[in-house]
């Protein structure tokens, strides 16, 4: 009876010196980034202002998810359609290398793309909803404990089913939209 009450005993002081001895920053924190831009490059319009927010989490900056959303305007104005945005909603996936107060970090995931045509060349409103991927990059840089600063560069892809008939059939076929996004905004860490 006292081997396993003094194996619990030790089980919980290591548990404890290993809880104790993890640094602040190895442990999950949150973030929050409201972010300004403009997309460019493929598909968009150049200098299409584009606007969202990120939210995630990360474990000590080296790995986390995040849910980012974006939305550009006048993306296609070029095109002849003034009133065109982009709306981007990803899940995305992130790997981190905290150095110091800056923070290098890639990211990419998926989610929905939504375009909506619109305008005094178009008869009506259209918009299309699609399937889209995401990579990038970027860095933070914190000011302080809480507040920083993030850069970031994003590419961005609809990927469209090849035939309806198969689920798993993808086609990444040039003709697809396709941007770059380039961003900086505030993060709020906690």
């Amino acid at each position: 009876m006292r081997t396993h009450t003094r194996s619990g005993v030790v089980a919980a002081a290591v548990v404890t010196a290993l809880l104790v001895a993890i640094p602040e920053r190895a442990r999950a924190e949150g973030l929050f980034t409201p972010f300004i831009g403009a997309a460019f490059a493929g598909d968009s319009d150049p200098g299409a202002v584009t606007y969202g927010a990120a939210i995630g989490a990360t474990a000590g900056g080296l790995f986390g998810f995040e849910l980012d959303f974006g939305t550009t305007g006048d993306i296609f104005e070029d095109e002849g359609f003034g009133d065109s945005s982009t709306t981007t909603v990803m899940g995305n996936l992130m790997i981190g290398v905290p150095a110091g107060v800056l923070r290098p970090y890639v990211s990419g995931g998926g989610g929905l793309i939504r375009t909506s045509f619109g305008g005094p060349d178009t008869l009506t409103p259209d918009d299309v909803n699609d399937f889209g991927i995401n990579a990038g990059a970027g860095m933070m840089g914190f000011l302080g404990e809480h507040v920083g600063i993030r850069a970031d560069l994003r590419y961005f892809r609809v990927v469209n089913g090849d035939d309806d008939d198969e689920l798993f059939d993808l086609d990444f076929n040039l003709g697809d939209l396709d941007f770059l996004r380039g961003s900086v905004g505030l993060v709020l860490r906690w």
